[in-house]
């Protein structure tokens, strides 16, 4: 049976809070068959409403409907009347029934059929004051080649307004969210041409409106974890699952090959025994709250004649207190992370876990003992998907390794100018990881499994837990450190308002990071062309507390690292973004980060020498280390190193000399 991650059950979202509205002729829009809508019901408001003169008792609709048909108390009222309608729509949208989209009512500014100089306007009535409110647009006019760009105006005690191309439309939408009404329950909707409109008439549309009502709390959603990949033998039943983080209530619908299935709608989608004929599938799920929809990647299912047994096809130890197994197949989840199945040199080093990575072909294992030298590792019990073990007491030899393997993660924190690793402005050496805008003004967005620089994955995520603002693109494009894609665009957050944004302190944390390990992180800002200060402080979090101040104001070279960082008992390291002490940006107090390099180090054990950052104090170096050692000095790296006598106990100080130069390093 394939079973995939299992989530909580959540209530269903209540529909008493959206409405529909069709804005045409006689193609009205009703709950019914197709062509009608066979789910929601509508509210129709036809050129008897909306051409008529906006004083007449009959230019409104009163007690509008719910999409589940119960009636409301609120209503739209014509300010400005439309000048008529428009049948020349789709009729093949996959947004909206027919009915809706076919027809359109229309404004326009040129001389046309009943004059000159439409304006429409409309308010819509009877709205709670205290909720928020997403209003989305949709027209369609097809057959002309030059552009219908509208622009919907909503104002109320916040204006919002969004731009829509009506020419040649099918399933395109423009919304505005976040729409607070005035304290008399009132939000006005205005019509104008967009700035890319050419049409001789200036022609505005509006086909179809949907309004949805949502509490400030609203925020939108995450899949935590999305439906994943499938692998069956015939005959297996299947359980596709999937979570989300973001406010409830939540609504589900899942989907086969793109297309609802009927009554699908928990958060678990259960299929009977499958067979070749259901191979490659695709199943997702669409999740909507009161304020946001998601739709989840395409979850595959593979229904495989599979009789040969999962075998180890690498194996390592990249530290004393990790193995890794990769196995040639995906593994049976269960029978992979029972540590009974494994049998660590000859029983004498205890295991403390086994966990199946998300590739589910790796295992990584966690002894509660050091790992030394070379390790034997037996398995038995370690079942595929299609219940084959693996051979008894399969035998691997595993070497522990004791130096780091040099390798980095590297992440870019910015807009549309992500890294790759090629080409103009990329990295031709070198595997990134993007932190889009996008991705980063989403709390609770999770990317998992970052690759090092060699393109080597890691179980290793980020994860935003205080939102950034938005991207600024205004950084350096010739710093020698990393690639111009990397430097010109940074991630920012702000005190003041701005972008209708106050008090955004970015916070967001590393995970499953590994307890035998520290990590040095080193970053970098740039915000080129100001005359004042952005000192940006980042705070990191892990088994202690470190922080660095830089200002990214015209840098093109500068960094700050924190070498050392162990993470915490969870196996995290949280990073906080503020404001830095020296920040003469007192407009918005602007802080960034555009570039985020990660070296993981081996942790240092009882004995170990280890160099600690030096410091200035009163005109002093000080040097600090632990372990026992010999603290000596150059004044190259490659030059003669000279003892320091006596010999000091850390930490060490001494004057610093103008001029001069010295490197210290202690000698076990």
């Amino acid at each position: 049976c394939g079973l995939v991650f299992l989530a909580a059950a959540a209530a269903p979202l209540s529909a008493q809070q959206v409405l529909l509205f069709d804005f045409g002729g006689n193609n009205t829009t009703a709950k019914g068959p197709v062509p009608a809508d066979p789910v929601n019901a509508w509210n129709n408001i036809t050129g008897a409403i909306a051409t008529v003169d906006p004083a007449l008792p009959a230019a409104r609709l009163n007690a509008a409907v719910t999409t589940d048909g119960a009636a409301t108390g609120i209503s739209l009222v014509m300010v400005s009347r439309f000048n008529g309608v428009n049948e020349g729509g789709t009729q093949v949208s996959g947004t909206f029934p027919a009915g809706a989209t076919r027809d359109s009512l229309f404004g326009n500014t040129e001389a046309f059929g009943a004059g000159a100089n439409f304006f429409p306007s409309f308010k819509l009535t009877g709205l709670n004051p205290a909720l928020n409110h997403k209003i989305t647009f949709y027209a369609s006019r097809n057959g002309g080649v030059e552009s219908r760009e509208t622009v919907y105006t909503v104002e109320g005690a916040t204006t919002g307004e969004t731009t829509l191309e009506v020419a040649n439309n099918t399933d395109t939408t423009a919304a505005v969210v976040s729409m607070k009404p005035t304290a008399a329950g009132e939000l006005t909707v205005k019509l104008a041409a967009g700035p890319l409109n050419n049409n001789s008439n200036h022609f505005t549309y509006l086909g179809a409106m949907r309004v949805e009502s949502y509490p400030d709390t609203q925020t939108a959603l995450t899949f935590s974890p999305p439906p994943a990949d499938v692998t069956v033998a015939p005959g297996n039943p299947v359980l596709f699952t999937a979570g989300v983080s973001g406010t409830p209530p939540y609504s589900v619908q899942w989907l086969m090959n793109g297309e609802d299935i009927p009554g699908a709608t928990q958060w678990h989608y259960a299929l009977p025994p499958v067979f070749a004929d259901s191979n490659n599938t695709r199943f997702s799920v669409r999740v909507s709250n009161l304020g946001f929809t998601v739709t989840s990647p395409d979850a595959v299912l593979h229904v495989n004649d599979d009789f040969v047994p999962p075998t180890i096809t690498s194996s390592s130890a990249p530290g004393p207190w990790q193995i890794r197994l990769v196995f040639s197949e995906e593994l049976e989840e269960s029978s992979a992370e029972n540590v009974s199945a494994y049998d660590i040199n000859g029983g004498q080093v205890f295991l403390t876990a086994a966990d199946l990575l998300p590739d589910r072909k790796t295992v990584v294992l966690t002894p509660g003992d050091r790992l030394t030298g070379a390790v034997p590792v037996i398995v038995n019990g370690v079942t595929d998907l299609a219940a084959n073990s693996v051979t008894d007491n399969t035998t691997v030899n595993v070497t522990v390794e004791r130096q780091p393997d040099g390798k980095t993660l590297l992440l870019d924190f910015g807009g549309g100018d992500t890294t790759q690793a090629g080409g103009l402005n990329d990295d031709p050496v070198n595997r990134w990881n993007n932190i889009t805008g996008t991705f980063a003004a989403a709390e609770g967005s999770v990317l998992p499994d970052l690759l090092k620089n060699d393109d080597t994955p890691t179980p290793f995520s980020l994860t935003i837990v205080s939102r950034f603002n938005s991207a600024n693109t205004d950084g350096s494009q010739a710093s020698p450190l990393f690639p111009p894609d990397a430097t010109r665009d940074s991630l920012y957050g702000n005190i003041e308002s701005f972008n209708n944004l106050e008090n955004v302190a970015p916070v967001f944390k590393l995970g499953g990071l590994n307890a035998a390990e520290v990590y040095d992180l080193e970053f970098f800002a740039s915000r080129m062309n100001v005359t004042d200060n952005r000192e940006t402080r980042y705070v990191v979090t892990g088994g202690s507390v470190e922080t660095r101040d830089l200002n990214a104001a015209n840098n093109v070279s500068n960094t700050v690292t924190v070498t050392g960082m162990a993470p915490d008992v969870n196996g995290e390291i949280s990073i906080a973004l503020l404001t830095g002490p020296n920040n003469t940006n007192t407009l918005n107090h602007f802080i960034y980060l555009g570039v985020l390099k990660i070296t993981p180090r081996e942790a240092p054990v009882a004995g170990d020498v280890v160099m600690l950052a030096p410091m200035v104090s009163n005109g002093k170096i000080v040097v600090n280390w632990t372990g026992a050692g010999t603290l000596e000095w150059s004044t190259t790296l490659t030059g003669t190193w000279t003892a320091i006598s006596p010999a000091p106990a850390p930490p060490y100080s001494e004057d610093i000399v103008a001029g001069q130069r010295k490197f210290f390093r202690v000698r076990p």
